[in-house]
């Protein structure tokens, strides 16, 4: 996951400046270690009591550790806002998204350096509302230069790309956040 992130910041900072093809490049990573990073945290997050009023389910820690398949429609979504721009940042944030009548997680959106990742932990009715699922590729893009993370899967289906156009040169927490998530 270090490696994903580090990607990602790299990518952005050099397609500031490009301004060629020869530039282009691109890094494999496997999506089912994103999923399962992004599972482990939820974990983490409950272990050490960070999240106290909701509830994972026990067959998370059989997903964890790939002994049971991910159901379908569970896992990774890159899940874009249709009206908000997607702000570079050398953070990642962690929220939630609990059914409140039964005090379970059921997603929580990863915003990892400004990339809109969502862990779905339950088959969505619609699942085009949430976001692409499993996409096979995020490739950003500046003028003529093009940096792709590719993402590769084991098991399921594996969704379109996503392109992404960078516009603007504004870094840092997005304009939204709260101070104290601005600050860490």
């Amino acid at each position: 996951m270090g490696l994903f992130s580090e990607a990602i910041g790299v990518y952005d900072a050099s397609l500031r400046s490009c301004t060629t093809a020869e530039e282009s490049e691109q890094r494999q990573f496997s999506g089912d270690d994103i999923e399962r990073w992004m599972l482990k945290c939820l974990i983490d997050l409950k272990m050490s009591k960070n999240l106290i009023s909701a509830q994972l389910r026990p067959e998370y820690i059989d997903l964890l550790f790939a002994i049971s398949e991910w159901p379908e429609g569970w896992g990774l979504y890159f899940s874009p806002s249709p009206i908000m721009p997607i702000y570079h940042s050398p953070c990642i944030l962690i929220e939630t998204h609990v059914d409140q009548a039964r005090g379970l997680v059921l997603a929580a959106t990863f915003l990892i350096r400004g990339f809109p990742l969502m862990l779905c932990l339950g088959r969505p009715e619609d699942p085009t509302t949430i976001g692409l699922f499993r996409p096979e590729a995020l490739f950003l893009k500046h003028s003529q230069c093009e940096k792709v993370l590719v993402l590769s899967w084991l098991g399921g289906p594996m969704g379109p790309p996503v392109v992404l156009e960078r516009s603007g040169t504004y870094d840092g927490p997005p304009p939204n956040w709260k101070e104290w998530e601005r600050n860490g």
